[in-house]
């Protein structure tokens, strides 16, 4: 799955900047986080079905705009599963460089991960792809 990151700097009104563009141009937004740093950088992540509209959007809106593949993972929502996932894709070889959770259901979590290496991590956690 592709996610879209903007990379702005940090101010009052990023978030609603960002959103406002992409509703008025009918684009929905599925999911979305917001972290900034000390250095005053805003980075806006968002996953929506519409990647390439939306990147387009955001660009002509002057945001500095990237997409990335990342893996969905589905796991249960039990102590020390997010552990078993993490040194499977240790024992591979791979790390892991982002993660952060989409949505979680009854007794289920689907988290996105942006690893070192997607192809291996497939391997290793085939299990738990959604």
């Amino acid at each position: 799955m592709k996610e879209i990151t903007v990379i702005t700097k940090d101010r009052a009104g990023v978030l609603a900047d960002v959103s406002e563009a992409l509703g008025k141009n009918g684009i929905n937004i599925d999911s979305i986080s917001l972290e900034t740093s000390e250095n005053k950088t805003a980075v806006v992540h968002i996953f929506t079905k519409q990647t390439v509209e939306a990147q387009k959007i955001l660009a002509s809106t002057g945001f500095k705009v990237v997409d990335s593949h990342v893996l969905l993972v589905r796991m249960q929502d039990k102590p020390g599963e997010l552990a078993r996932v993490s040194k499977l894709l240790t024992d591979a070889g791979v790390g892991i460089r982002d993660i952060y959770m989409l949505d979680k259901q009854k007794n289920e979590k689907i988290l996105a991960l942006k690893t070192s290496g997607n192809a291996k991590a497939k391997k290793a956690i085939a299990d738990y792809l959604a």
